[in-house]
């Protein structure tokens, strides 16, 4: 808001926005103000282009690469966001039921690296169709997906890996 202003012809222009957001409206507007006239339509709109992958980490009890409705997901899971060389860029963990998100991410081409949980090895990658959000994205020996690429506000909830436990022999 800007107080007190005289009578007169004002533009008021927004430059840039904030990091990572694109304007939606012109970023510019006329006003003419008579004595005492208010003007509050200097609206300026801005989209996100931000994106996001995430998804889901369980436990491939069949060792068939898909994730199927009685596996359950794994907690405590490091994931680990890669640029499109292989640096990190950021980690997180599985929360409480397997699931993990990196959002507010520039648009561009990433890698997603699991790291295998205590007591589980890394299960078959790909063992559904092309395209389905049910399988295994992760390299068995990387743990690795290949490179992904994020547009504008893209969001992509299908980077799955899964992670088949081991067993154990012992007795006295």
């Amino acid at each position: 808001v800007f107080d007190n202003l005289p009578a007169g012809n004002y533009t008021v222009t927004v430059g840039e926005g904030p990091e990572n957001k694109d304007l939606t409206t012109l970023g510019e507007v006329d006003v003419t103000l008579g004595p005492g006239e208010e003007f509050i339509e200097a609206d300026f709109g801005f989209d996100s282009t931000l994106a996001s992958i995430g998804n889901y980490v369980f436990a491939d009890e069949d060792t068939d690469g898909i994730q199927d409705a009685d596996e359950d997901g794994i907690p405590g899971v490091i994931v680990n966001l890669l640029d499109e060389n292989g640096n990190p860029l950021e980690s997180t963990t599985t929360d409480g039921n397997g699931f993990y998100l990196f959002d507010d991410l520039v648009p561009g081409d990433y890698i997603v690296e699991f790291v295998s949980p205590d007591g589980f090895e890394p299960t078959t990658q790909g063992g559904g169709d092309d395209g389905d959000d049910t399988d295994s994205n992760a390299d068995e020996t990387t743990g690795q997906t290949a490179v992904i690429t994020l547009d504008d506000n893209e969001d992509d909830p299908t980077i799955d890996a899964g992670f088949t436990p081991l067993g154990s022999i012992g007795d006295t």
